[in-house]
């Protein structure tokens, strides 16, 4: 008989704790259906390094940014039952090609007068990810609300957006920009929305789903350091070599991203453990007291 209390003395132990389950981490897949959209605007110098001396120009660029991102979101629940808060520990979301710009600069190069140097910038890739934490309480509050979705509306997330590119100018030389990094020194503080919702396969329940909209993001890019290109030579012969151009500088003076929108969907397809809730623990070991007040009564 004693062993038989100290087992249920644990089981009622056990369950008492059962209705306050850890965090589960649940890592979510960025779906195909996700988009970014914005404006890219920016100027240029560059600076033209020939035998016949140094020429300096600048100009406008501009483009469009239009891409499908992927990646992972990180989020933690406060216990499967969804009845504590939700912590959205990481997002990293890579955007493949997502835009270009284009302008030209103006150049006047001794007695060759002004030269026009039509600019291409590829945006290879653009991280936004998460800088620190943002934890709120999922909306309706109350225990196992259904399917959703649910609200959850953060105070305020440090978002962090960077971006590889290269690009080339054609003009008066051919220039093959080498690839460059660039991205904010400082996160951006935005508020972070999203909703929730339970995934099934008929009444089966496959996982939770996760929607997170980018609310406008204005980014303004450092000044980055010039890029030295060499260039193909001669560009003016005349009895020979009059115009010989060695190499170009390509510096960035100003870039930014304005208005950057758009829905991030995505999807954890691994089924959600069920834990007891609060009040069916307490009845459960409410029903193993009992037990052991019947068992100790036969006893006696």
């Amino acid at each position: 008989m004693r062993t038989l209390k100290l087992q249920l003395a644990a089981l009622v132990i056990a369950l008492g704790l059962g209705g306050t389950a850890a965090a589960v981490p649940l890592v979510y897949t960025v779906l195909p259906t996700s988009s970014l959209t914005g404006d890219i605007n920016g100027t240029l110098s560059v600076t033209v390094y020939s035998n016949v001396g140094t020429f300096n120009g600048s100009g406008a660029v501009s483009g469009a940014l239009s891409s499908t991102p992927t990646g992972t979101i990180t989020a933690d629940w406060g216990s499967p039952g969804w009845d504590n808060s939700v912590t959205i520990t990481d997002v990293s979301i890579d955007n493949p090609n997502p835009g270009s710009v284009t302008g030209n600069v103006g150049i006047t190069i001794g007695i060759l007068g002004l030269q026009n140097f039509d600019l291409a910038i590829d945006v290879d890739n653009i991280s936004l990810g998460l800088d620190s934490p943002a934890t709120t309480v999922p909306l309706p509050s109350e225990v196992n609300p259904g399917a959703g979705p649910w609200t959850a509306i953060f105070p305020s997330a440090d978002l962090l957006l960077g971006a590889t590119a290269s690009g080339s100018a054609s003009g008066l030389v051919d220039i093959d920009i080498a690839p460059f990094s660039f991205g904010s020194e400082d996160p951006i503080s935005v508020p972070l929305a999203g909703s929730l919702s339970r995934l099934f396969s008929g009444p089966t329940e496959v996982g939770t789903g996760l929607i997170v909209p980018i609310p406008g993001i204005d980014l303004v890019v450092p000044p980055g350091a010039p890029v030295n290109q060499p260039a193909p030579g001669c560009e003016l012969t005349i009895f020979g070599c009059v115009v010989n151009v060695t190499s170009v500088d390509l510096q960035i003076t100003s870039l930014s991203f304005e208005n950057v929108t758009g829905m991030i969907y995505a999807e954890n397809l691994a089924a959600v453990i069920p834990t007891p809730e609060p009040t069916m623990a307490l009845l459960t070991a409410a029903g193993m007291l009992g037990l052991l007040a019947i068992a100790r009564r036969r006893r006696s």
